[in-house]
């Protein structure tokens, strides 16, 4: 009876086996038990990654300049501030963005705030430079360190690309720009003193700075005349010392009919200070380091044209949910600033990180596994992005503004906020 038994529970569990086999039958490889315990923690790739322990911070820093420098940033700084508050969340671990780094304007800042970030060891990702001259300068000590940095406001086309496929000399992976390459803006301002001017004869002033001479070099390509360059040299102390008299002159002897001359406020105003009354009457065309309420509030900012980005969008973060209108009554009422340019790229550029991390990171036994190769493929795969700044893709090369352009023209001493400005024209790629 013992041996019926047995003989008749084989056959059922043949049969049960068989039913639960599939199509495969009895064929189907059986599964090893699953060892005890949890799964193990995600691995990192070649450029290693970040563990978010249970209960910590998700750890991002914001490389703009702020004490000692020339163009205005607190209205970026405080826009990251408030996108980081507005974002939330990331699968549990709140977001820390810690102290401000300070990369100042200059190579030597830029090196040392991103040598600064890299040697804290747990921080994910930058926002920042707020000028090109640092931003080449992080760019390479952070692409090296596996880091992705997003900059609101760098321009210089030697961080990126030629806009033609060829890659620049100071491009380096993990560097992207929510800012238009200066290509857009040289071409902005040329077609406008050329087509709408009618000016055949243009003088260039600048100094040696990345942005600066980017800036001339692209307007001097895409100008469709003559153009008589002169450099200068400032020193924040010193001034321009004997350099200016010798390079108006120049300008005077050539007989041009206007200059361009993309300086940052701390050289424009005495440059335009300092003009000799003849070439201060002529027409005087600048670029968006100016766009900025504290230079427009200066006697010598009055008359000039301003080649720069689009100053109001009128758009909604599709990330937050949150209006350019809402945003900016935000920085207006709780920080007591009056924004200038770039402040909408700055809350872009945190949003777009964040939302990054979020969507590669994984969470593991209350921790947070980011790999820092899945997050920079992430972001450089960004298309159709929704921002203040409207639809943000990037392309190879880590360019991700639109390239729309506006001209202003400030002939109202009463308009010192950037987004009243007059616009005399619109320039898009």
């Amino acid at each position: 009876m013992r041996n019926l038994l047995k003989g008749l529970f084989l056959v059922l569990l043949a049969g049960l086996l068989a039913a639960c086999g599939g199509d495969d039958g009895d064929d189907a490889p059986m599964s090893e038990p699953a060892e005890s315990g949890a799964a193990m923690p995600p691995t990192f790739g070649d450029l290693g990654g970040v563990v978010v322990a249970e209960g910590d911070a998700v750890q991002i820093r914001s490389l703009l300049a702020h004490s000692g420098w020339e163009v205005a940033a607190e209205a970026g700084r405080d826009a990251i501030e408030i996108a980081v508050r507005d974002f939330g969340l990331i699968h549990g671990h709140r977001v820390d963005l810690g102290l401000p780094v300070n990369s100042m304007c200059t190579p030597a800042g830029g090196s040392a705030a991103a040598q600064a970030v890299i040697e804290e060891g747990n921080v994910v990702g930058v926002i920042g430079t707020s000028c090109s001259g640092a931003g080449g300068a992080a760019s390479a000590l952070l692409s090296a360190a596996g880091f992705v940095m997003i900059s609101p406001s760098n321009t210089s086309p030697s961080l990126t690309s030629d806009l033609q496929g060829n890659q620049s000399g100071s491009y380096y992976p993990g560097y992207f720009r929510l800012s238009n390459n200066d290509l857009f803006t040289g071409r902005a301002a040329a077609a406008f003193v050329h087509e709408e001017l009618g000016l055949t004869r243009m003088g260039t002033v600048d100094i040696d700075d990345a942005y600066i001479a980017g800036l001339v070099e692209a307007f001097s390509d895409a100008f469709d005349g003559e153009v008589v360059a002169t450099r200068v040299l400032f020193d924040s102390e010193a001034g321009f010392e004997a350099s200016l008299g010798q390079a108006t002159g120049d300008l005077m002897a050539a007989g041009v009919e206007g200059i361009f001359f993309p300086l940052y406020p701390a050289q424009a105003e005495p440059f335009l200070l300092q003009l000799p009354a003849d070439l201060q009457a002529l027409t005087l065309v600048s670029a968006d380091a100016l766009l900025t309420p504290a230079f427009l509030e200066a006697e010598a900012s009055l008359g000039l044209y301003i080649a720069g980005p689009i100053t109001t969008f009128g758009n909604t973060n599709g990330v937050t949910g949150e209006s350019e209108a809402e945003v900016k009554r935000t920085i207006e009422t709780a920080y007591g600033d009056t924004p200038g340019s770039f402040w909408q790229h700055s809350y872009d550029a945190a949003t777009l990180l964040l939302d990054a991390i979020r969507d590669i990171a994984e969470p593991h036994e209350g921790a947070l596994y980011i790999d820092r190769a899945r997050l920079r493929m992430h972001i450089a795969a960004t298309m159709d992005f929704e921002g203040l700044i409207g639809s943000v893709s990037c392309d190879a090369f880590g360019d991700c503004g639109s390239g729309n352009t506006n001209v202003y023209h400030h002939s109202d001493p009463d308009v010192t906020d950037p987004a009243a400005l007059e616009v005399v024209y619109e320039f898009a790629p």
